[in-house]
């Protein structure tokens, strides 16, 4: 309020008072958006974690440095405690709810909200991550040999290592066809998402299709 009286009453001010005064303006504005950058950059004092990652850059990411950040975890949150849901099925469902076994994965409406149903018919969600599989590089390659030899190996330690992080499956982009075998020989199964590109599918079909960004 001051600043806009300030600019009103300008013609009782010389030129040169009137410059110094605009510069005074200027840089308590200057000082004041740096301690708000400082203080909104500052992470809270209490419950928080730290985790290290590189901001992504894909032709340097040998050279870029990891960074510290502060991130705060749903357990961190005061007064969070988590409900205690039963023992999970072999898809790693709710079985403290049950509706109609279909044998399949499907979705059903209770008391105005949308459910994914497990084949057993128990209320499921699926928390998953993407592009579970190898890579296909020759140093991934090797690595992948060195430590697992095969598929078997691999997902028999890749699978307790998203059980035992709270995972029940995979999202898009995994190797699901190796998933789908493991699951038949598996207590316990890893659900899986294939990727089907129903637009770009058609579009192959039909004729005139083209790469361009943003489309599938």
């Amino acid at each position: 309020m001051r600043m806009f009286m300030c600019g009103v009453t300008k013609n009782h001010f010389g030129r040169q008072n009137r410059l110094a005064l605009v510069g005074k303006i200027l840089l308590s504005g200057f000082f004041i958006c740096v301690a708000a950058e400082m203080v909104r950059s500052q992470p809270p004092s209490e419950n928080i974690s730290y985790v290290e990652a590189k901001p992504w850059n894909r032709a340097a990411m040998d050279t870029v440095a990891w960074r510290r950040y502060a991130v705060r975890r749903i357990e961190d949150l005061p007064g969070f405690e988590a409900a205690t849901a039963g023992n999970p099925n072999r898809y790693g469902s709710d079985t403290s709810r049950r509706y109609r076994a279909s044998g399949y994965f499907r979705v059903e409406k209770d008391n105005g909200r949308w459910w994914m149903v497990d084949p057993q018919g128990f209320r499921h969600l699926n928390i998953g991550v993407a592009v579970v599989r190898p890579g296909r590089s020759e140093r991934n390659t090797k690595a992948f040999m060195d430590r697992f030899e095969n598929d078997k190996t691999w997902l028999d330690s890749t699978s307790a290592l998203l059980y035992g992080h709270g995972f029940s499956g995979t999202g898009a982009w995994s190797d699901y066809e190796a998933i789908a075998e493991y699951n038949d020989r598996s207590a316990r199964v890893l659900t899986y998402t294939p990727t089907i590109y129903f637009m770009g599918n058609y579009g192959g079909l039909r004729g005139g299709t083209y790469p361009r960004p943003g489309n599938i």
